[in-house]
Order: C-alpha cells, then sequence, then structure tokens
C-alpha cells in the first residue's frame, strides 16, 4: 500500500504472482515470515487492482496473525479500520517503536505514519488538517517516491507515488511521471492503467479518459470487481454526466461498501445532482 509461499501465490493468480515476483524476497522488509508479506501485498493488490477494501482489511490482519511486530503491514491497517480507537492506538505504538527501522522501509513507515497522524487530526480539528496538509503531502511525496527509484516496479509503491504527485503538482505532472516510470516497466502497472483516466479527465481529455476506462477488465479471476466502475464513475463526473456516474459508482459501492474512494465520489456525485435538481 508488499512478499511470500509460492503454492499459495499461484493458487491467488497470476496478478499477485505478478507483484510479487517484483517485489521479490529483497532487503526491503523487515517481516520474518513469507506469509506476513504474501498477504501484505495481496492487501495492497485488492485496494489497488481490485478496489476491494474490506477484503483488504482481512488480509492486513491475516499478515499480523504471522508477525504482529511488523510495522508496515500495522500501520496500513490503521489506515483502513474504521475503529478510532485501535487507529489511535497504532498510531502509539509505530511512533514509539519507529526507530527499529530504518533505510527505504523506514522511510515508508514515517509516511503511512503521517497520513495516521493526518486523519487522526483531520478527525478532532479539520483546520489544523488543512493547514499541515502542504507540508505533510511534499514530506511524503519525497519519500515515498525516492522509496521508488530504489525499488522500481512495485505496485503499490509506484501507484503511491504518483498520487501525491497529483496531490501536489497537479494532473499534469503526475501523468508526465506515470508516463515515464510506465516506459520503463516490463509489465505494466494495473493501478496506473486505470488512473490515468482519472488524470485525463481532470485534464478534460474526456474522450481519451473514456476510451481507456471502458477497456479496463471488469473481473478479477472470474469474480466482479469495483475499480472499474470507480474509474468510469470519475470519468462520468467530471465529464459532467452525473447520472451516469451515479449508476457506476452505487454499483462499485454495492460491491464494496467500505471503498473510501468510491463512498466519498458517491456523496460528490449525489450532492451534484441534488444541486442540479433544484
Amino acid at each position: 500500500m508488499r512478499i511470500l509461499p509460492f503454492i499459495l501465490l499461484m493458487a491467488m493468480g497470476s496478478c499477485t504472482d505478478r507483484i510479487s515476483d517484483e517485489s521479490g524476497k529483497s532487503n526491503l522488509y523487515s517481516a520474518q515470515s513469507d506469509s506476513t508479506i504474501h498477504y501484505y501485498l495481496l492487501g495492497w493488490h485488492q485496494i489497488l487492482n481490485q478496489g476491494y477494501y474490506g477484503p483488504a482489511e482481512v488480509s492486513y490482519r491475516k499478515a499480523l496473525s504471522f508477525d504482529s511486530t511488523f510495522l508496515l503491514g500495522q500501520s496500513v491497517l490503521a489506515r483502513l479500520t474504521e475503529d478510532l480507537a485501535e487507529r489511535q492506538a497504532f498510531y502509539d505504538h509505530i511512533q514509539m517503536q519507529q526507530g527499529r527501522l530504518s533505510g527505504e522501509e523506514g522511510d515508508l513507515l514515517e509516511v503511512f505514519l503521517s497520513l495516521m497522524e493526518y486523519t487522526l487530526i483531520r478527525a478532532k480539528d479539520p483546520d489544523q488538517a488543512t493547514a499541515m496538509r502542504p507540508e505533510m503531502l511534499a514530506r511524503a511525496q519525497t519519500l515515498l517516491c525516492g522509496v521508488r527509484q530504489q525499488h522500481p516496479n512495485i505496485d503499490y509503491i509506484e501507484s503511491e507515488c504518483v498520487e501525491f504527485i497529483h496531490a501536489t503538482q497537479g494532473a499534469a505532472v503526475a501523468l508526465d511521471s506515470m508516463t515515464s516510470f510506465q516506459a520503463k516497466r516490463v509489465v505494466s502497472n494495473p493501478f496506473l492503467a486505470g488512473y490515468k483516466a482519472v488524470l485525463l479527465a481532470e485534464l478534460e481529455q474526456f474522450e481519451e479518459a473514456f476510451a481507456i476506462a471502458e477497456a479496463l477488465p471488469q473481473t478479477d479471476q472470474g469474480k466482479p470487481i469495483p475499480r472499474p466502475d470507480v474509474i468510469l464513475a470519475h470519468v462520468y463526473y467530471g465529464w459532467g454526466k452525473l447520472e451516469e456516474a451515479r449508476a457506476h459508482i452505487a454499483k462499485a459501492v454495492q460491491l464494496d461498501p467500505r471503498n473510501l474512494e468510491a463512498t466519498r465520489l458517491q456523496t460528490q456525485i449525489l450532492e451534484a445532482l441534488a444541486v442540479n435538481a433544484q
């Protein structure tokens, strides 16, 4: 948001295999259990490529069942849990243990810890969160994109790097960065394949964005996934086609009511429709 027993991987399918094989059993992670890293990576696959947040939480809890001391896993689970007390407990624990990690893993943990801190502050003091956001995003981008340089082709790191570039420098710069990253890849990043449509829609290149969104696979291992409908909803919403956006986002939320991106976009779409109805 990340590494594994081969029999389990083959059972999970080619996409999870690819993510794990690219990551490899590198020195990026300090977890002692291959099963911990397998489920950690599976959680990122579920969030980014499938759009399943609820099942991803199950995967992160499974990862920690094999190694409860894995701080990166704790930090991502803390971002997903709906229990604010649990999130605060994770934050307090990770903050005390942060010095255990160094190098790129330590940089990742700093990014995830800062996101946790931002979320906790926003729940108590939205104005303070707004004030701290620019500096937090800039620091996170520097660290995360630095890790991507050292560990290229790890899907979730590259994906979040592009998202931070988008948040700090806008859609055009993010699109340029993504194009540069993809040019150096042997295998494409499924998340960024869809995210390109979101960026193009923001740049009002709606026809191209729609063509990309419409071509996204609707299933993974034969099962429907929320992610393609979330992307189509983004494109239609930016295009001003609110009824089409509503239909697709409703389908995504029905598949996974825990998908935060989908529920937030659904709120925006419904508010826009309500304004138009006045």
